[in-house]
């Protein structure tokens, strides 16, 4: 029997998490019914030569070098099987559809939700059929012309069956299965902000409270996870749906539960004092937030809609009722200055003091991601070599710190916010290096990079004390190091 082949492309071989996206589609494939093998390309080194009749070839990729790994397995693979189709999808595909389409190495791009597009090209390709006019949400190839079919209905998620965890090998996941348990609960953001390409054409939707309970409950029964974390980019969106998932969570009364979510800052300032009470009673033990910046005018540029003050109150609310925070900022913006840098080290700085268990989980470059406004603006008033294909994407990621992407920059300011950034991400992965070591045995690599953590402090201590972030020598030296032992390119 004919089997689809669903190629995870996006994971880091440290600490792997599930290939949630794969698993959606498996389990939407398992209905027709179609099997499906899933390989996570970053830890399996099952090539072509190890597939048996495939029905086809689905690729998850994000804008980032996850395309240079899916674009070699897919030559191996049209090399193998020239006949078998090649469909890829994911969020940088949801972005520039055509522009994917374009590659040699792709027959069908998907920019609308996977699932019912999946069941729609699977049978498809069952029958026999070569016409995919009537296929929801692909950009596909007829002869040399790119032709694109009308997106399709957006995804009920309690329709969703449990994922099909037992296709994958759980050895490779045995890490972060305990410690960092993927679950999530809704898609889609109410929030357009300029910078972020989060399923920006989508609207949110969630599972119900029962839904999101039963599957909690066998999450805990099969895994046993030391925490789940809700991977939602707006699980606080509907207010109504978390009182309803909190109060099911304390009649369930699961002994073990420790959760974490992503929040806004301004829904975290919305939740009342009753709301994050219960929240620590069910297990919520931290939330990741996006600050981005400390200056109200740059969160205004961004189209943020939070406040620099509501990331402090939120951040104590947090504090006095024994929720850790894990906050994320970025610099580099074209019109941040100097003050606005100050202001958003100086909240930073602040959210360390407020209590020792609090991360900062970065202080990032800003990057252009594709076919967001941000990007847009920036694109039409500077010269960048921004990738312009499939295959720049995943040989030029800009999620590094490329000096040719952000032009705006004197070299002087350039130098101090790659300081900043390596410091800040510095302190973050001490922390969970940590925490990890604690936890589960973790690779040598990762225990080598802890005892240079060690050494590394002083520098940091003096760093931080005085302000000086000018020639960062052994930050360039730190850079190398993450990036050739561990392959991140941070």
């Amino acid at each position: 029997m004919k089997t689809a082949y669903l190629i995870y492309c996006a994971n880091t071989p440290g600490f792997p998490h599930f290939p949630e996206a794969s698993l959606a589609l498996a389990g939407e494939l398992k209905k027709i019914p179609v099997p499906s093998a899933i390989i996570d390309l970053r830890l399996m080194k099952a090539g072509p030569q190890k597939i048996i009749d495939p029905l086809f070839f689905g690729f998850t990729v994000y804008s980032n070098e996850s395309i240079k790994y899916a674009i070699d397995f897919a030559r191996k693979a049209r090399k193998q099987f020239p006949g078998v189709p090649l469909i890829w999808g994911g969020p940088h595909v949801q972005m520039v559809p055509e522009q994917t389409a374009a590659h040699e190495l792709v027959d069908i791009a998907c920019y609308g939700e996977g699932e019912a597009t999946i069941r729609a090209l699977a049978e498809t390709l069952l029958s026999g059929k070569k016409s995919y006019a009537a296929i929801p949400g692909i950009v596909y190839k007829d002869g040399t012309t790119l032709r694109t079919t009308p997106a399709g209905y957006f995804q009920e998620l309690d329709s969703l069956g449990f994922y099909p965890y037992e296709l994958l090998d759980l050895n490779l996941y045995k890490g972060t299965i305990y410690t960092h348990f993927y679950y999530q609960t809704s898609r889609g953001c109410i929030h357009r902000c300029r910078f972020c390409n989060y399923n920006y054409q989508y609207r949110w939707r969630g599972k119900s409270g029962q839904k999101v309970l039963e599957e909690l409950t066998e999450i805990l029964r099969r895994f046993h996870p030391h925490e789940v974390y809700v991977s939602d980019g707006n699980f606080f969106a509907d207010k109504k749906r978390v009182s309803d998932i909190l109060a099911r969570l304390k009649a369930a009364r699961f002994p073990r539960l420790r959760w974490s979510a992503f929040c806004r800052f301004d829904d975290l300032c919305a939740l009342s004092d009753a709301s994050l009470q219960l929240m620590k009673e069910t297990g919520c033990y931290r939330l990741n937030l996006g600050g981005e910046s400390g200056s109200n005018k740059i969160l205004q540029y961004l189209h943020k809609g939070i406040t620099a003050e509501q990331i402090a109150q939120g951040v104590e609310r947090c504090n006095k009722i024994g929720i850790t925070v894990d906050v994320s900022f970025f610099a580099g913006t074209p019109p941040e200055t100097p003050e606005d840098l100050e202001k958003t080290l100086t909240l930073l700085l602040k959210i360390y003091e407020m209590h020792p268990d609090n991360l900062v989980n970065g202080l990032y470059y800003y990057q252009p991601y594709p076919n967001t406004p941000l990007m847009e603006e920036i694109t039409r008033k500077y010269t960048i070599p921004i990738p312009r294909g499939l295959s720049e994407w995943g040989t030029k990621p800009i999620t590094s710190p490329y000096r040719d992407y952000l032009p705006w920059l004197s070299d002087a300011d350039y130098s101090k916010i790659f300081s900043l950034t390596q410091i800040v991400n510095f302190l973050y992965l001490r922390k969970r290096l940590r925490l990890h070591r604690r936890q589960t045995r973790i690779n040598i690599k990762f225990n080598v990079l802890y005892f240079l953590s060690n050494l590394l402090m002083p520098f940091v201590t003096l760093r931080l004390k005085n302000k000086f972030f000018r020639l960062p020598v052994e930050w360039k030296l730190y850079y190398l190091i993450k990036k050739k032992l561990l392959h991140m390119d941070l």
